[in-house]
């Protein structure tokens, strides 16, 4: 049998991909990336915690802009477009590229008025963030040798479908940015790699977007870079490249797109306080665990599967091929070197959170579906040994969330019996029982039937497959699921008087800050209780206090998402006007 060359791959494309890879491809792309990230951009409520600051930061940012001078607050308003802060304190940890652009959305959608803002406004600078990306990744994997059209569409649309990038598209932080300058800035760097000669052009685009990532989420997308870059050198035995990048240059660049906002930052809180902030974000969350989110080495790898399904189905021949083409192929090591040395210090840092590892996964993603391409195309005998034994574990890998799924939106009548949600405003959607089954059935089905294609060399039908049947269980998660049960924030506000600030104790989440345009007073402790007229207090802490409550006090029970778990939160709304 004659031996075909990875270029001569994508000439004889396999057929599920044959009409999606042609010139319509970004099209599909576009058109997959709306079908996920459109159910529950609108209806799903602000997002504790994470969220919930971003996008009341960029709120008050807008604010100090747009509201008339009568009409500001100096403790809320007074960082201007160079300091964010949520309610009176600035928020530092993260830069400010991505409070500009929802601060610029919330500005666009509502006409220049604040008053007329939702969260959802704040959520779409994310979702263009997320569709650039998948189609910057499509880009750069057609241009790599021994990647092609083929296998680029499917490690986009695998992307654009995987689990963490779709929860992540929904929320209004700075995650999709960051993985958009990342993305942006490795496509340019392998660009100025396969160039022979210095490209100015090429230099300074590499260099912006270095800067970008610096203010879209501070040092991760100049060390991923860095990483690349230096790995990439020392597999390849090449150094004469990295001049091409012109570095000295690449430093003034950054340093005159960066320092003006530190300059502002320093001039408003001083330089030493921010440089303090700077040390516990990064060195700080590296030794210890911050806000109680640690997980031993491996954390990452244990988590890869089940936020990259359904291109995780490429899995094992993956690992099998890169055995003997790492060194060889400079596509590959290039991938690799994007890949790994960023993924050792992520799996090394005691902070951790399923998405960091986020701007990896487009090299994970070309890498895996390369895999699938090749071993689509090998005879049966050759890639049954390797895949038919892992058929069972891929198809339950997708099976037990989708069944999860559907058996949460099933369920929703009974949520007040089980305890998960209780208290006035609240009723489930009318429809959601048998959207939860029909969608979750056909998720089902496929996603069973795409692990067993897996088995049998199948893998582009089968990832394609995986993908449409994720994306149907999306609707019933985002679209149904969601709303209702991320709604205590909602229902807590909605038991306040209008234009209320109260007192939060015990229940101080940062979606309750945002519902009430940062009105909520919170830091008040358990001593404070009785003086309370118009606040929030858990269960618990009224439990504690031992005081008795006015009888038009309103009990609430549902599912706080920061604490995972279901809390009991009482509202006093003092005299309802």
């Amino acid at each position: 049998m004659t031996r075909r060359s990875p270029q001569s791959l994508d000439r004889t494309r396999p057929r599920p991909l044959e009409r999606l890879t042609g010139r319509l491809a970004p099209l599909w792309l576009v058109l997959l990336c709306l079908a996920a990230y459109l159910p529950g951009l609108f209806s799903i409520p602000p997002i504790d915690r994470d969220e919930s600051r971003f996008a009341q930061a960029s709120r008050q940012m807008f604010e100090s802009i747009a509201l008339p001078a009568e009409q500001r607050t100096p403790a809320l308003h007074s960082g201007g477009l160079a300091v964010p802060y949520v309610g009176a304190t600035p928020r530092l940890n993260k830069p400010p590229l991505v409070y500009w652009l929802q601060s610029a959305s919330a500005a666009a959608f509502t006409g220049g008025n604040p008053i007329r803002d939702a969260i959802w406004m704040y959520r779409v600078p994310n979702v263009l963030c997320t569709i650039a990306a998948v189609l910057l990744l499509f880009r750069l994997g057609s241009t790599m040798p021994g990647i092609g059209r083929s296998a680029a569409f499917l490690a986009a649309a695998g992307f654009a479908a995987s689990p963490l990038v779709v929860v992540d598209a929904h929320q209004a932080r700075a995650d999709q940015l960051l993985l958009l300058t990342v993305i942006a800035t490795q496509a340019l760097l392998w660009r100025i790699y396969a160039t022979p000669r210095t490209n100015w052009g090429l230099v300074l685009a590499f260099w912006l977007s270095i800067a970008m990532g610096v203010l879209a989420k501070g040092p991760i997308t100049p060390m991923i870079a860095a990483f690349t870059a230096l790995a990439f050198s020392v597999v390849r035995g090449e150094w004469r490249w990295l001049w091409r990048s012109q570095p000295l240059v690449g430093v003034f660049i950054v340093a005159a797109g960066v320092s003006p906002w530190v300059v502002a930052v320093g001039q408003h809180v001083g330089l030493s306080n921010y440089l303090n902030e700077v040390y516990a974000e990064t060195i700080g969350r590296s030794k210890e665990a911050m806000e109680g989110h640690w997980g031993p080495p491996g954390y990452h790898a244990a988590l890869f599967v089940f936020l990259l399904w359904p291109l995780a189905l490429a899995l094992p021949h993956t690992l099998t091929r890169l055995r003997r083409r790492w060194r060889r192929d400079a596509s590959t090591a290039f991938l690799l070197a994007w890949l790994l040395p960023a993924w050792i210090v992520f799996e090394i840092v005691s902070t951790k959170l399923p998405h960091y590892p986020l701007p990896l996964f487009p090299a994970a993603a070309l890498l895996l579906a390369r895999g699938a391409v090749l071993v689509s195309r090998l005879p049966a005998r050759r890639a049954s040994g390797v895949f038919l034994h892992w058929k069972r574990f891929w198809a339950g890998t997708g099976l037990v969330v989708v069944a999860a799924i559907a058996a949460l939106g099933a369920s929703m009548p009974w949520w007040r019996d089980f305890g998960w949600i209780d208290g006035p405003n609240w009723e489930p959607t009318a429809g959601v029982v048998p959207a939860a089954i029909l969608l979750g059935a056909a998720a089902f089905l496929l996603i069973f039937r795409s692990g067993f294609l897996a088995g049998k060399q199948r893998v582009t039908t089968a990832i394609l497959g995986g993908v449409a049947g994720v994306v149907l269980s999306y609707w019933t998660l985002f679209q149904f699921i969601g709303p209702a049960a991320l709604s205590l924030s909602s229902r807590v506000v909605a038991a306040l008087p209008a234009k209320a600030s109260p007192t939060l104790i015990g229940y101080d989440e940062d979606s309750v800050l945002f519902l009430t345009r940062g009105l909520a007073n919170r830091g008040a402790d358990a001593s404070a209780v009785s003086r309370m007229h118009v606040g929030v207090l858990s269960q618990r802490v009224a439990d504690e206090s031992a005081v008795s409550l006015p009888d038009n006090s309103v009990r609430l029970r549902g599912f706080n998402i920061a604490r995972g778990r279901c809390e009991t939160v009482i509202v006093l709304p003092g005299v309802r006007p």
